[in-house]
């Protein structure tokens, strides 16, 4: 068998083959930490990071990295897709950042659930009559549902404390994805997982969304990680805890004080906003 060393050293080689050290992001933040650039003669960037002691350091990737993929020092790929925001951790074993391109082709939309056609919002153009259908409920047609939720919806302050929607098999009241508004207004979401049928910690915001004024919140989740996403900004991210949404049926706005507005089920591994 090859020793760890050996194996380290080839996966250093194929990572960064062609490349030659740039610089080290954030050294003045935390000395302990090392985060490496390396560039290609095409401009192409990969990054290395680890810790100089036995301790975990934890970071925010900062903008400018675009999406990218995991590679541990034994060469193994971590499953999902990382962006700028999201919490890393470093450690004594080394790990290797390789960029990845976005690949809208693999996103669908499953279905829009459209308001009243008398009610007032931002609302897109329809994608297709097939999509687009009108009621309490929208049917996803998937069992387990990797991609995204995107919600319009303007609360009332009668609203904070609630949740403002819901997922699963509504006809049993089995829930699998909960998105919710906290006392203060402050957006978070949740879902359920098939392995253990349990529910993921909630990921969230302490920006509270402003009480008669249109929102737009978008939950991504799925093997790629989970984002929550809020008037088309990233707020949250967890993109170690994996796993669709399971079972999602059917996917509905709860009753409002407010305005419910355009429901969208998107899926597909990757999505981004």
């Amino acid at each position: 068998m090859e020793k760890p060393a050996a194996v380290a050293l080839k996966t250093v080689a194929k990572a960064l083959a062609g490349f030659r050290f740039s610089r080290r992001i954030g050294a003045e933040e935390n000395p302990n930490r090392f985060l490496l650039e390396f560039v290609s003669s095409s401009g192409e960037k990969r990054y290395a990071h680890w810790s100089d002691d036995e301790k975990e350091h934890e970071w925010r990737v900062p903008a400018g990295f675009g999406m990218f993929s995991r590679v541990t020092m034994t060469g193994q790929k971590r499953i999902g897709v990382y962006r700028p925001g999201d919490r890393l951790v470093s450690g004594p074993a080394v790990e290797y950042l390789i960029p990845e391109a976005a690949k809208p082709e693999n996103w669908k939309v499953l279905g829009v659930l459209l308001p009243a056609p008398d009610a007032a919002g931002p609302w897109q153009a329809e994608p297709s009559a097939e999509a687009a259908v009108r009621g309490e409920r929208l049917a996803t047609g998937v069992r387990d549902l990797s991609g995204a939720v995107d919600y319009w919806f303007r609360p009332e302050k009668e609203d904070f404390g609630k949740t403002i929607l819901t997922g699963g098999d509504l006809d049993r009241s089995f829930l699998t994805l909960e998105f919710r508004l906290d006392a203060e207004g402050r957006p978070s979401v949740r879902h359920r997982v098939r392995q253990g049928q349990k529910w993921l910690e909630p990921i969230g915001t302490n920006e509270a969304v402003p009480p008669g004024r249109w929102t737009r919140m978008t939950y991504a989740a799925g093997w790629e990680g989970r984002r929550l996403y809020i008037n088309g900004q990233m707020v949250a991210s967890a993109p170690a805890e994996l796993g669709p949404v399971s079972p999602a049926f059917h996917i509905a706005p709860a009753p409002l004080k407010g305005e419910a507005g355009q429901l969208k089920v998107i899926s597909g591994d990757g999505f981004q906003l």
